[in-house]
């Protein structure tokens, strides 16, 4: 490994399983540690990225999206904030943390929108062999998930008018893709625990395995 490359850390899981809501602290945690951190997310992440972002998710629409034109989006969103955020911040030797990665677009166009051929093909085009060093999965139930989702005021989201079918179907596909050829770089998080005790687990993971990967990223303390 480049000893002057920073570390790419994506966090994924199930809508509700506490993702976004734990990436504030686990961002806040490495650079208490002397890291440099640069927070992204997807879509979105960029200004670009998030004009994207509002075209894919924060419009209502009267026509139905194409599942193609969907996973076309999102990848767009990706390809953008790799050249303008997620290479740049890695040659600087920053640790990037971003909120979903193509994981996501995994379970949400490829598995749930049954266009898995279609998704691996326009993926490759934005970002072929490139992948988080790091991905910290939050894992719940899906009876969970559901539950929480029912219990949130949100922004307008488009997908979270889709039928509870799409959400099961979102939810296989992760579990797909957390036993499959991608479990090495997964850090499973169980997030049926509470907050104090997910915290706790993310600060022993930061300074064992995280550190001995890319201890030599931070500036403060050696």
């Amino acid at each position: 490994m480049d000893s002057k490359r920073g570390a790419f850390v994506s966090l994924e899981g199930p809508d509700g399983s506490g993702k976004t809501t734990h990436m504030g602290f686990l961002c806040e945690a490495l650079r208490e540690r002397g890291y440099r951190v640069i927070e992204t997310r997807q879509p979105g992440g960029s200004p670009t990225a998030e004009v994207i972002r509002k075209a894919v998710l924060g419009t209502e629409l009267n026509e139905p999206m194409d599942a193609v034109t969907e996973a076309m989006l999102y990848a767009a969103s990706r390809r953008q904030v790799l050249k303008s955020v997620i290479e740049p911040g890695l040659a600087a030797g920053a640790v990037i943390v971003s909120d979903r990665w193509a994981d996501s677009s995994f379970a949400y166009q490829g598995w749930a929108r049954g266009i898995m051929k279609e998704f691996v093909a326009i993926r490759d085009v934005a970002h072929k062999d490139f992948w988080p060093d790091v991905t910290v999965f939050f894992d719940v139930t899906l009876e969970e998930s559901l539950a929480r989702m029912a219990g949130r005021v949100k922004d307008y989201n488009r997908l979270n008018n889709e039928a509870l079918a799409f959400r099961k179907r979102c939810f296989e596909g992760y579990q797909s893709l957390i036993s499959g050829d991608v479990s090495e770089r997964m850090v499973i998080v169980d997030s049926m625990r509470t907050i104090a005790e997910i915290q706790q687990s993310i600060h022993k993971y930061l300074d064992g395995e995280f550190a001995e990967k890319f201890g030599h990223l931070r500036t403060y303390p050696r």
